[in-house]
């Protein structure tokens, strides 16, 4: 199961967007450890 990470800088994350409003507003992108 993935968590959502609190800095991109943390091993395993990578971005998970929803939608294009994600990509427009980085304050709405969630990032999740693998």
């Amino acid at each position: 199961m993935e968590l959502p990470c609190l800095e991109r800088r943390e091993p395993g994350c990578h971005v998970r967007s929803q939608n294009d409003v994600t990509l427009r507003d980085p304050l709405l992108v969630t990032y999740f450890c693998q």
